[in-house]
């Protein structure tokens, strides 16, 4: 379900495009539709928020879609870090987003539409993890413990994030496209 690989990028660089962003929103997009981009709203109310089916695959939005640069972003570290993942490593990559969970906190069970996504952990720690639903109908926990890893996680199963610690978990998640 989780997969480690070798990419590894600089998480005090990432760190320091988004610090003025990480602490005001759940969740912010880092990539936007390009009709967004064109004369529409780029404002971080635009940029956060979800929008999608928890209890099916069912998308609100259209991932694939997700093309250009946030101008908040554009020239950033951040957009080096897509690129690199696009261009270097052959991701086809879709919504890219910072998804910070607060302390105490965990997301619905959920499948997401597409077939798996990757993780950058930016910060962590050792109650943030993943649990999601084998195909004989175990539950696995699992955690993506090294800042600045790159992790592969199938996201096409039941599957849940949750923070148990005093600290925010914080992920850079990019859906993968086939």
């Amino acid at each position: 379900m989780i997969r480690e690989t070798s990419i590894q990028f600089n998480v005090a660089r990432i760190l320091s495009t988004l610090a003025d962003y990480i602490n005001k929103e759940s969740q912010l997009s880092i990539t936007l539709p390009s009709e967004q981009i064109n004369g529409k709203d780029t404002s971080l109310a635009y940029l956060s928020g979800t929008n999608w089916n928890f209890f099916t695959s069912s998308p609100l939005v259209d991932e694939s879609t997700f093309t250009e640069m946030s101008p908040h972003f554009a020239g950033t570290y951040v957009e080096e870090v897509i690129e690199e993942l696009k261009n270097l490593h052959g991701y086809k990559l879709g919504r890219v987003r910072i998804l910070a969970l607060k302390p105490r906190e965990c997301y619905t069970w959920h499948i997401d539409p597409e077939e798996y996504r990757v993780h950058i952990p930016i910060k962590t720690n050792p109650g943030a993890m993943f649990i999601w639903k084998s195909e004989s109908g175990e539950l696995i926990t699992e955690r993506m413990p090294n800042p600045g890893k790159v992790y592969e996680f199938d996201v096409k199963t039941f599957h849940t994030a949750l923070n148990a610690w005093k600290e925010p978990r914080i992920h850079l998640v990019a859906s993968v496209l086939r």
